[in-house]
């Protein structure tokens, strides 16, 4: 049987929608026990991966004194981390053998045949690997980053493309940029769309707020451009309305600038600004809101969407790489940091029932085709394809074919 260590070391509720892929995988998993799984995640952070695995899963704790120290830290000051972490790498790994000795031989002695990286910052290994890179934004935000985290991601995310056997993208948009950035062969690449997390749902319905809720939970870094919706909702409700607005997310990179919009637009930030909320909870937001805003500048699919879509209710998105297709019907598309269109669009569903019903219901059509079970047979795939092995029918079918 196939052995797949997976790269599940992911900081809780700080890593957003890369948390929603590996919880998404572990859910489509559950109905493939064709192949063995080891989940490799940070000391003290096993919990948030624990409640979504398959029962006959094994997770692995992967501890040093770097890895320690910095989850301690990331607590306090994740934007700090953020922007330290490629001096660290650079510092610590003092060269490319010595990590690829290290993650060899921790794989080995898990007797893994494989390894997937369902993010960018994966085991440096010469193991066969799937590697799996979200976005390529720095080449087009690049104002956002650092040189030092530009430097990382071109440098050292790319080296793990080049070494991996097989690379796993989930929209044709993001394989392009990895064609054309990365100047990595197309065969190589392989489509393998995602699909929204399962939440928790409340044991009856619950029924959608009286007052219109718009919820678009997001960590806070700078492309998310809360303070867009911030200022919208502001102005709505000076205007009259009843309309609120949740902002989900650790409180973590640009979050005192947007408490402070926050609290300029005359909003409650005990209400707007709740703090990371658990997915029973999230669960529940969806369920009561009215529409889904996400005025990001930049996705390569946006997971609120399609958890919104989940639920039957419309979006609102600004229009920019992925998000007008992903939307289709399902919502509204609006100009980027345009405050007065996102004021427009919510004002326009959340006061037509009968065009925010029928935009939810195309929504929840939409995503009817979507599947982890699906997205973690064709994973299946790739990891036997890397390893030199042919895939099950199942998973070459998921895949798109032998």
């Amino acid at each position: 049987m196939l052995h797949i260590a997976i790269d599940a070391r992911l900081p809780e509720g700080l890593a957003g929608g890369v948390s929603q892929v590996v919880i998404g995988l572990a859910q489509g998993y559950a109905e493939h026990p064709h192949v063995k799984r080891t989940w490799v995640v940070y000391p003290g952070h096993e919990r948030w991966l624990g409640p979504w695995l398959p029962e006959n899963d094994d997770v692995v704790v992967h501890s040093s004194l770097v890895e320690r120290v910095g989850m301690r830290v990331a607590r306090r000051a994740p934007t700090l981390v953020s922007r330290l972490r490629p001096h660290v790498e650079r510092v610590t790994r003092a060269s490319d053998d010595r990590a690829l000795a290290h993650w060899d031989a921790f794989l080995a002695d898990l007797g893994a045949d494989v390894a997937h990286l369902p993010f960018q910052d994966g085991f440096v290994t010469s193991l066969p690997s799937v590697y799996q890179p979200h976005d390529l934004q720095h080449h087009y935000l690049p104002e956002l980053f650092t040189q030092a985290q530009l430097r990382h991601r071109e440098v050292d995310w790319r080296a793990r493309a080049e070494r991996a056997s097989q690379i796993s993208v989930g929209t044709r948009a993001v394989k392009a940029d990895v064609e054309s950035f990365w100047d990595i062969a197309g065969d190589k690449i392989h489509v393998v769309p995602l699909a929204p997390v399962a939440l928790p749902s409340s044991s009856a319905p619950l029924p959608r707020d009286r007052d219109p809720l718009v919820l678009y939970p997001a960590a806070f870094w700078p492309h998310k451009d809360h303070v867009t919706l911030v200022r919208a909702v502001g102005r709505l409700r000076q205007g009259g309305s009843r309309v609120r607005l949740v902002l989900p997310g650790a409180h973590i990179g640009e979050y005192p600038a947007i408490r402070k919009a926050v609290e300029d637009a005359g909003l409650a930030p005990s209400e707007t600004i709740p703090g990371y909320v658990t997915a029973q909870e999230l669960g529940a937001l969806y369920e009561r809101a009215w529409v889904v805003a996400v005025p990001s500048l930049f996705e390569s699919a946006s997971f609120p969407v399609w958890e919104g879509f989940r639920q039957g209710k419309p979006a609102v998105v600004a229009r920019t790489t992925s998000l007008p297709d992903q939307v289709g019907a399902g919502g509204l598309v609006v100009e980027q940091r345009d405050v007065e269109g996102f004021a427009r669009a919510i004002e326009t569903l959340v006061s037509d029932d009968e065009l925010a019903e029928r935009m939810g219901e195309a929504g929840r059509h939409q995503v009817q085709a979507l599947s982890w079970r699906r997205t973690s047979l064709a994973t299946a795939a790739l990891c036997r394809l890397a390893a030199g092995d042919l895939p099950r029918d199942d998973e070459a079918e998921a895949l798109g074919g032998p």
